[in-house]
């Protein structure tokens, strides 16, 4: 799905702008369309949104959604909402549709902003308050689902993308030095930064509260993940955080199994897809949809590891082999899809496996983050055996030196 949302003091912002806005998203959500647009003395404020169904594919999952003096739009998915429905009826909530957005905007007016702690997934999804006339804006704990916004003294906009804030006549396309050395650096620009001036992604982890009337802006950080690093840490044996591990993980997976649309995974044959596709394969009756993108070049293949994985798991695999034309009709419209400097070439392959799983399902599982959790690339074996150098001395001076040679 995507979101767009607007404050505008001078009140020039006419509902037609609003529309033209989140219409420039309809490919995040082509099944449906949705707005409201509020107005008063002193200022008007629209909200819109674009929906892919996922969960509730009738009008009952529509957006922008109501309950008492509380608006949402809402991108992304609380994979958790059923147990937190059941503590919402036990309170004595009902509900209208089987949707997660109607769960989220009913913890919301049950616990207010503390409801966030509860959910699990990815979101980025905004409630506006006309009682206390206050807009709030969540992003999800890795920050998964991206969430964009413009400020200045007379106007505020909210978007899934940047692309929207282009189709509103006062944003100007003022580019941001400050955040340059930042994508020379890492190949992209962190958070909060984006390539305008006075724009900027919400950071993962955090949520927005604006006091309409005061133009009081606050952000306000309610997940870390060095802080949840940093808890104690477990004196279990390994055989048995193993086993916790195995269990976490496969609740977490088939948490998000839960669709009403066909869904699918991503394979690499690579540590982290691989551990997706066996552990959801292994409490399924049915073959997994798994989806591979191949390379001619053997140096970048790794459709042949994806490949044995499927055989020995017996998924229903799917694979497409990239050709140097298919990666260079893809770079032509990087710039569109990503909106600003983006330098990793994985988005070629990611475009290109989007579009052949596409075919097949509407929702896929995938292994990002991964590598990272499970020590899946090679650096990690490398800093082992470095780490278990007797003498810190050499293991100080072998660490510079291997630093001092890495650009």
């Amino acid at each position: 799905c995507g979101i767009v949302g607007i404050i505008d003091y001078t009140k020039q912002t006419s509902e037609k702008m609003l529309e033209k806005m989140r219409d420039a998203i309809v490919y995040r959500g082509p099944d449906s369309a949705g707005s409201e647009f509020y107005e008063n003395e002193t200022f008007s404020l629209g909200l819109g949104h674009r929906r892919l169904s996922i969960l509730d594919l009738s009008s009952l999952g529509s957006q922008p959604m109501y309950h008492n003096e509380f608006t949402i739009i809402h991108n992304g998915e609380v994979y958790n909402f059923a147990s937190i429905k059941e503590e919402l009826i036990d309170k004595g909530y009902a509900f209208t549709s089987h949707t997660d957005t109607e769960v989220i905007l009913k913890a919301f007016d049950a616990w207010g902003v503390s409801c966030v702690d509860k959910f699990r997934g990815m979101f980025a999804f905004s409630i506006y308050d006309s009682k206390k006339e206050k807009l709030y804006i969540f992003r999800d704990r890795a920050g998964v689902k991206p969430l964009y916004y413009h400020k200045t003294d007379e106007l505020f906009l909210f978007a899934s993308e940047l692309k929207v804030f282009y189709k509103h006549p006062s944003f100007k396309r003022s580019m941001n030095k400050k955040a340059l050395p930042y994508y020379f650096r890492f190949g992209y620009i962190p958070a909060p930064l984006s390539i305008y001036e006075n724009t900027y992604k919400l950071r993962a982890g955090h949520y927005i509260v604006v006091d309409i009337l005061t133009k009081k802006f606050e952000e306000v950080e309610y997940w870390s993940v060095e802080k949840s690093y940093l808890q104690e840490k477990s004196k279990e044996s390994e055989e048995i955080t193993l086993e916790k591990l195995e269990k976490i993980l496969t609740e977490s997976f088939e948490l998000r199994m839960v669709s009403d649309v066909p869904v699918g995974v991503f394979l690499s044959g690579g540590v982290d897809s691989s551990l997706v596709t066996a552990l959801l394969q292994k409490n399924s009756k049915v073959p997994l949809k798994t989806f591979t993108i191949g390379f001619e070049e053997k140096g970048y293949n790794e459709a042949t590891f994806a490949k044995e994985i499927a055989e020995h798991l017996k998924t229903d695999h799917t694979e497409y082999y990239c050709t140097k034309s298919d990666m260079l009709d893809v770079i032509k419209g990087l710039p569109d899809m990503f909106d600003e400097p983006f330098g990793d070439s994985s988005a070629i392959p990611t475009l290109l496996v989007s579009r052949l799983a596409k075919e097949k399902v509407s929702v896929v599982l995938s292994g990002d983050g991964g590598d990272e959790a499970f020590a899946g690339y090679s650096k990690y074996f490398a800093l082992e055996k470095i780490s278990s150098l007797e003498n810190s001395k050499i293991k100080k001076t072998i660490l510079r030196t291997l630093t001092n040679m890495i650009s």
